[in-house]
């Protein structure tokens, strides 16, 4: 009978820490992209604070490159894109994995009333699908949603923050 126990056991070792976490909820997604914004909208355009403060709220640096550092959550479901200080402009960039229209124009509303924006026309080969031009901390920006497409490490929408140089 011990025998058996421990043969029991024994085939289920393999299986002990395999069972896999449920995939995040929209609701958990969409909270973390928020925060990944609000971090933006805090800390910008210091992008060295922003970054402290994208990994103090759970993010991880998932890729550096060149200009850009992209931070990641939630299995890569969520990512932030930010300019480094190399980088002329300022921006941020969130993403969410099959982010929707409607849930794209909820993410970016805080950013709106922040920046007092006002919808501004496409031209019509447009990468975006809204676009806003607003003021924030005393810099123009425009901000925008991006087309459902493939993005960093998924098809989805993303949000975009970003300054507008002004000669």
């Amino acid at each position: 009978m011990l025998r058996n126990l421990a043969l029991t056991l024994f085939m289920a070792l393999p299986l002990v820490g395999t069972a896999h976490a449920a995939p995040p909820t929209r609701e958990e997604l969409l909270t973390k992209a928020a925060q990944g914004a609000a971090v933006c909208a805090k800390e910008m355009p210091d992008s060295r604070d922003t970054s402290r403060a994208l990994v103090a709220n759970g993010f991880k640096m998932a890729d550096a490159d060149g200009p850009f550092k992209a931070y990641s959550a939630l299995g890569n479901r969520v990512v932030v894109l930010i300019t480094t200080p190399s980088n002329r402009k300022v921006a941020c960039l969130v993403a969410v994995s099959k982010m929707s229209e409607a849930e794209a124009l909820q993410l970016i509303s805080p950013w709106l009333r922040l920046a007092n924006a006002k919808p501004i026309p496409l031209k019509p080969n447009a990468r975006v699908t809204h676009a806003w031009l607003g003021v924030f901390k005393k810099s123009v920006i425009d901000l925008a949603i991006t087309p459902n497409d493939d993005l960093y490490y998924f098809t989805g929408r993303a949000i975009v923050a970003r300054e507008v140089l002004t000669p």
